[in-house]
């Protein structure tokens, strides 16, 4: 059974700054993102990643797509991924389902999944030959299924802008 998460990712504190900042580019044609999706750069416009992604991540969309046939009609808000930037997701296993969150999730590197039925990004703890990020800390107590946690985008996974 595909896993599914009730939310997808977020932004993480904003870490000394008084806001969280966010960037626009142009949207891809015909996507259908939902606020959380990875984004990655394709041909000059912001469009939605793939499951197991190791490269060119640009950021993560703070707005569900538009949906337009033609690239570029509308511009995208989305949160870039910067080096230490963090973010926050659901860390759950894409095979086996209701993962609990334990002590040595903490730094362990992960690849990024997609629910499926809901359209939002996770964190698959059964994938550790895809990875693309690091745990950082946690949103949610240790024992928690399906917990929530603080992450960082590796430095080779993202496509630095």
């Amino acid at each position: 059974m595909a896993a599914t998460v009730a939310r997808g990712i977020l932004v993480g504190p904003p870490q000394g700054l008084g806001s969280n900042i966010s960037w626009e580019g142009p949207e891809a044609a015909t996507q259908t993102f939902i606020k959380g999706a990875i984004l990655v750069n394709s041909g000059g416009y912001l469009a939605e990643g793939t499951a197991d992604l190791t490269t060119g991540i640009v950021g993560v969309a703070a707005e569900p797509s538009h949906y337009d046939a033609s690239a570029g009609t509308h511009n995208i808000r989305y949160w870039p991924a910067l080096p230490g930037r963090v973010f926050e997701a659901t860390l759950e296993d894409e095979v086996n389902n209701n993962h609990v969150l334990a002590v040595t999730d903490r730094f362990a590197t992960y690849a990024m999944q997609i629910d499926a039925t809901n359209k939002r990004w996770f964190i698959d703890e059964n994938d550790g030959g895809n990875h693309c990020l690091i745990i950082v800390g946690f949103k949610d107590a240790v024992g928690t299924i399906k917990g929530r946690v603080f992450f960082v985008f590796e430095l080779s996974a993202l496509h630095i802008i």
